[in-house]
């Protein structure tokens, strides 16, 4: 096999033979795509512990994904992490616009810069158009999550609304919330939210829609996610948090994203919404005018 280019080629490599792995080589997978940045200073011995498993399991991975051997693969993402480095070196902005405190709220701000920067490099800029050409061009979007997904749901159907496009929430509250699926059409879409803990209805409503030609848009913060397989789009949204909660800052960056995005590419579209907007806004007794 040609050694690959760059993080996001070995990426899709692994993906792409996930669901053939067996059990403990996707174990080798998921830590492998989770820490990437740290494989090339690991020794067999020591990444086979992080992963839980044999060494000659790893030795089998990088067999299977195409490598000679674990050797090959070390080093041919070596050369990744060190072309990478070498080409934003010098920057500084990050350690530049870093909060120094140990307070709480530094701690915070800090996590989620680091979850920002993931986002700018995690994301297949292809996937991201795709995903919203394809909210685009559905005729109605539908967004589903559970907990603090259910709230990020209500955020993507406001903002979509408000550039034009026929948004809805499916509520939480249904016995099962598979019913609500009933009024969809194959030429609407369904954007999910699944983080961790990983519900299990919002994996059964990717998995119906998928089964159903809908198409599906997942945000998770993996990409061996539980509702991967049923994705056409899956984005990987870093949600690490200095609590059990997951932190929602990169997430709403990335929903205002995917909205400028859309926006953008039809700005006709998205300006005679929001002409509209401003109209009913401007005659609203509850709207407190202002200049």
């Amino acid at each position: 096999m040609a050694p690959l280019t760059n993080e996001a080629e070995f990426k899709d490599l692994v993906l792409k033979a996930f669901n053939d792995l067996p059990a403990q080589q996707q174990q080798v997978a998921e830590y492998m795509v989770e820490h990437l940045d740290e494989v090339p200073f690991l020794t067999v011995p020591t990444l086979a512990k992080h992963c839980g498993v044999s060494e000659a399991t790893i030795v089998r991975f990088a067999q299977r994904v195409g490598y000679d051997g674990f050797s090959g693969m070390k080093t041919n993402l070596t050369d990744m992490v060190r072309d990478r480095v070498t080409s934003s070196r010098g920057t500084g902005l990050e350690e530049a616009l870093a909060p120094a405190g140990t307070d709480s709220l530094s701690l915070v701000v800090q996590q989620e810069m680091q979850n920002l920067q993931s986002l700018a490099k995690d994301v297949d800029l292809d996937v991201f158009e795709e995903a919203a050409a394809t909210l685009f061009q559905s005729g109605h979007i539908f967004t589903f999550g559970f907990g603090i997904s259910a709230h990020l749901a209500g955020l993507a159907t406001y903002l979509l609304t408000q550039i034009g496009l026929r948004a809805s929430t499916l509520s939480t509250r249904f016995s099962a919330p598979l019913e609500q699926m009933i009024v969809m059409r194959e030429t609407d879409a369904l954007l999910l939210f699944s983080f961790p803990p990983f519900s299990v209805p919002t994996i059964k409503m990717a998995e119906q829609a998928a089964a159903r030609g809908i198409k599906v848009v997942a945000i998770s913060d993996r990409l061996t996610a539980p509702v991967a397989p049923f994705a056409d789009h899956l984005i990987q949204v870093r949600t690490h948090n200095r609590m059990f909660t997951n932190a929602i800052g990169a997430v709403s960056v990335f929903l205002n994203a995917l909205i400028t995005e859309i926006a953008l590419k039809h700005g006709d579209h998205a300006a005679e919404a929001m002409t509209k907007i401003n109209r009913i806004l401007a005659t609203d007794e509850n709207v407190i005018q202002t200049d």
